[in-house]
């Protein structure tokens, strides 16, 4: 399965993405949770994981480059979704990604909760209200 930011910097018919606890490249991930559930350094056993999630899967490591991902977006809308205690995938992920948007339209909202990819569940009422401001600052004209 493809991430959003992937399949929308691949498909110029996506007009705007919604991008919830996003991680920032599957090297930086491995390593993350590596640090994250052993307490170990990453270094030589993030790489091998790595490789071999690339090798298995077929596909190459920067295929995964979500940063890369949103500059070849462009000018289309991003609303980037983190949660303020997620550690698995934390908010400075989602800032990282939003600081490399290049549309003005641009949306980055930090939800209480720490459930990895549970902020529509952990704060719904957030959540539904940032989604409903992005989606019609969309439908408005451009000057």
């Amino acid at each position: 399965m493809r991430r959003p930011l992937c399949a929308a910097a691949e498909s110029p018919e996506v007009a705007a993405v919604i991008s919830d606890s996003s991680f920032l490249s599957l090297r930086a991930t491995v390593e993350h949770h590596w640090e994250l559930f052993f307490h170990l350094p990453s270094f030589p056993i993030a790489n091998e994981i790595v490789h071999w999630i690339a090798w298995r899967g077929g596909f190459r490591p920067s295929d995964f480059d979500l940063a890369s991902a949103v500059i070849r977006i462009g000018n289309r809308p991003i609303l980037f979704v983190a949660l303020q205690d997620d550690r698995r995938m934390p908010p400075s992920i989602a800032q990282t990604l939003y600081s490399h948007a290049a549309n003005p339209h641009k949306a980055l909202i930090v939800l209480p909760g720490h459930r990895h990819g549970e902020g529509f569940n952990q704060a719904t009422e957030q959540y539904e209200i940032a989604v409903k401001q992005f989606l019609s600052s969309l439908a408005m004209p451009q000057p």
